[in-house]
């Protein structure tokens, strides 16, 4: 009795500090709490995650339902997953589906419908024609499109079958030939919704889904008590959290929704068990909504109805993540096993941190990992799939197609298998052995792949690693290997020029080489090529400089639309590209009648490949006025 009485204040201490560290509102399972507690002290602490809520659904009921952490840590507010909202981001597709699915109930739209005829003025400028189901399963071959998903706060926005037009990002791939992820395609959706229904969208989702499924989410955080929405925070150069600003988003229906816990626990809890509480959707509807629709290869996960799947150990999963300002949010269940989770936090470091949750997951479910599938010939010689491959989901017509270039992802034979090394990725390479015609396998992680193949040779790759993923092989000439040293060698030789008037003094200086004598107008026209090389490297600089700093400077507001000042900027360059031409035109000058010495000579040369170089990189990565796309 005397050491208890010792311990009794530790135990109250850490009691107290438990429960100021998260808040239950239902705990039916100790098991589950158990999982998620761990969880939350190991990989969620280790990736500075300041709050998060989570719901656990075991055989078709509710078993956890808890807040960790700070909602805002200005004023220490605490997670309350009753009363705490978190932006759940690109979960909100799955309600723009749910509203999708109740039209198709009515029999006001099918499934494999053409947008055409129900879009006729959108669907006039589609290069292939697409549908309903193409747009739910992401295989609608739209490009990406970053700029002008935000929107400022004071903007007043048209209806959304008018953003779809104004939005219009094109198509790069013919409808069903791979899964790119599109946040357009579901904006889509969100018009058909409103011209099929006749209800603004907002107007929709409140009457025939959220209040069917008794929750309190919304469209509009501008209805909510403010001091309830949860703030997000990003780590700053300094190791301390920074919260971020709220973000508006021009493409609203698909990243605008939040929630709270307990909304998320019941719509989790109606996805696994059919909607039979609530009658959202018919028997038939929720059939749809778990099949299968789409599947790259039989042998790989897919996509059904907006979710896409997951293969849990052998347990088939459903799942959506979510994504916008710090918010990180994953909904995944199994409609056989009726089992799954909710989880979502207001910051993270670590951007595998989801992926670590489901394996915790399949631990809590008992999930043996599957034994290991036997290694088989390759369709193909492996020569035939090794090359340089980008991930799809990335502006191919857009002022931001850069952002493609760190995607890239080199496959190289290695003995009988395949590694797979990533150039802008410190990551170890992932070594693949063939276990199908042209399917390969990694232990870890643990991922299988399947390799497009046209005339004998690979052209794709398709696979699921969190969410599901597309590869597009690109030539050398595309790829990091090459597009680096190019960028590095034209910036390296503008620099360089800066210094050519002292180095060139200090050269004369130093070895006493004096230029000839040489009559009037030569020596001016010698000086006037000299001063012009140097303008146009000093021009290059200035222009890289200049558009670093207004490109930092205007990060948010390029997401909601090109300023007119960027656009200005990027009209210089063909001011450059002139300078450069005027280079170049005067080279067989230099060379045969200039009494420059040889090094000289060459760099002059040098400099002007730079700037063709360089006008030539604007150009393939769409950084030329007037903006494409």
């Amino acid at each position: 009795m005397r050491k208890v009485s010792l311990f009794l204040p530790v135990i109250l201490v850490l009691s107290v500090v438990s429960s100021a560290w998260a808040q239950t509102a239902v705990n039916e399972s100790p098991a589950a709490e158990k999982f998620m507690d761990e969880f939350i002290k190991g990989a969620a602490s280790e990736a500075n995650v300041p709050g998060a809520m989570v719901a656990i659904v075991r055989n078709g009921r509710l078993v956890l339902l808890k807040g960790y952490g700070d909602a805002h840590l200005r004023d220490g507010k605490k997670v309350d997953p009753e009363s705490t909202y978190f932006r759940v981001g690109s979960i909100s597709k799955t309600f723009v589906a749910l509203g999708i699915l109740q039209l198709i109930q009515e029999n006001k739209i099918q499934l494999d419908q053409n947008v055409s005829e129900i879009l006729p003025d959108l669907a006039s400028g589609f290069k292939y024609p697409v549908t309903i189901r193409q747009l739910v399963t992401h295989t609608a071959g739209f490009d990406e499109r970053l700029i002008g998903l935000g929107a400022s706060p004071d903007e007043a926005l048209p209806p959304v079958s008018q953003i779809v037009i104004d939005q219009y990002p094109g198509q790069i791939a013919e409808p069903g030939s791979y899964y790119n992820y599109s946040n357009y395609g579901f904006l889509v959706l969100a018009a058909i919704l409103e011209v099929k229904s006749g209800q603004s969208f907002m107007d929709y989702q409140n009457e025939h889904v959220l209040a069917p499924l008794g929750l309190k989410a919304t469209f509009s955080p501008e209805d909510l008590d403010q001091e309830r929405i949860s703030a997000s925070y990003v780590m700053g150069p300094d190791g301390q959290r920074v919260e971020m600003a709220p973000m508006r988003l021009r493409y609203f229906p698909v990243g605008s929704l939040y929630a709270t816990g307990q909304d998320m626990a019941r719509y989790l809890t109606s996805l696994i068990n059919g909607f039979n509480d609530n009658g959202a959707l018919s028997d038939d509807s929720y059939g749809i909504l778990v099949q299968n629709l789409y599947r790259p290869a039989p042998e790989l996960p897919g996509s059904a109805f907006s979710f896409y799947e997951r293969d849990l150990r052998g347990l088939r999963m459903l799942e959506h993540g979510g994504d916008w300002e710090a918010f990180s949010s994953l909904i995944s269940f199994s409609p056989e096993d009726r089992s799954g989770i909710f989880f979502s936090s207001n910051g993270s470091t670590d951007p595998l941190l989801r992926e670590k949750l489901m394996q915790s997951f399949a631990d809590y479910l008992g999930l043996k990992k599957p034994a290991q599938a036997p290694t088989q010939k390759p369709g193909l010689e492996l020569d035939a799939y090794a090359g340089s491959y980008r991930y799809a989901r990335y502006e191919h017509d857009g002022l931001l197609k850069v952002g493609g270039l760190p995607m890239q992802v080199d496959v190289e034979v290695d003995g009988d298998g395949l590694n797979a090394s990533f150039p802008a990725d410190f990551r170890q390479p992932i070594a693949l052995r063939p276990v199908g015609e042209h399917i390969f396998q990694s232990q870890d992680p643990e991922l299988k792949i399947v390799f497009a193949v046209e005339d004998g040779k690979a052209v794709g790759i398709s696979g699921t690693y969190m969410v599901p993923f597309y590869l597009e092989r690109i030539s050398p000439l595309e790829g990091m290997q090459t597009v680096v040293p190019l960028t590095a060698f034209a910036v390296i030789m503008m620099l360089g020029c800066l210094f050519a008037p002292v180095a060139r003094k200090l050269y004369i200086r130093f070895t006493g080489n004096e230029p000839p004598e040489l009559e009037p107008d030569a020596q001016e026209e010698e000086r006037k090529i000299f001063r012009l090389m140097v303008a146009t490297a000093w021009a290059h600089v200035l222009f890289l400089l200049g558009t670093q700093i207004h490109m930092a400077i205007l990060q948010q507001q390029i997401v909601e639309g090109v300023p007119r000042s960027l656009e200005a900027i990027l009209y210089l360059p063909y001011g450059l590209l002139l300078l450069t031409v005027l280079l170049a035109i005067r080279i067989p000058r230099v060379w045969n009648a200039f009494s420059w010495g040889t090094g000289l000579k060459i760099f002059y040369t040098l400099v002007a490949t730079a700037g063709v170089i360089f006008f030539q990189l604007l150009w393939y990565w769409n950084l030329l006025a007037p903006v494409r796309g």
